[in-house]
């Protein structure tokens, strides 16, 4: 269904610019999700084990539930605001802010929710902070080297 959509607001939005498009895409995926889902999500039986899964729930059957909604409009909280930071900044700050929040949110869930934490999660905890950090330092490094450049070129020209 999405590709439908998808390819729809293309024919539509060449003549446009690349963001417009990428913005109407967004847009008309969030409006065709009300319609398409719940078709969808009646159809699967992994929907037919949320009622055993709430009476299992060692909070309760309500609290499950608001736990469901809660995480789902703080999940589209979340696409808001990485789609927001995309079309507003740049996708690269995006992707450090969401590689930023790995190991945050998994260091949150151990305080917070006293999770155990287990040899993946220190794992996936140690790769996020060594990308993030060979990202940083890849980019101090290229920053330097470019405010050396033009530093060295005026030195050339000084009697």
């Amino acid at each position: 269904m999405a590709q439908i959509y998808i390819s729809k607001i293309l024919d539509v939005e060449r003549s446009r610019e690349k963001k417009d498009a990428n913005l109407s895409i967004f847009i008309q995926r969030n409006r065709s999700a009300p319609r398409v889902l719940p078709e969808q999500i009646c159809c699967r039986p992994c929907v037919q084990a949320i009622p055993r899964e709430a009476k299992h729930f060692e909070l309760g059957e309500a609290r499950y539930y608001t736990v469901l909604v809660w995480s789902a409009v703080l999940w589209q909280f979340f696409f808001l605001g990485a789609v927001g930071v995309i079309f507003c900044v740049h996708t690269l700050l995006a992707g450090i802010l969401i590689a930023v929040f790995i190991p945050v949110t998994e260091v949150a869930a151990v305080i917070f929710l006293h999770e155990k934490f287990s040899s993946e999660k220190g794992v996936a905890l140690v790769l996020s902070l060594w990308g993030l950090a060979s990202y940083s330092y890849g980019e101090w490094s290229e920053a330097r080297a470019k405010k050396k450049t033009p530093e060295a070129a005026a030195e050339a020209q000084a009697p």
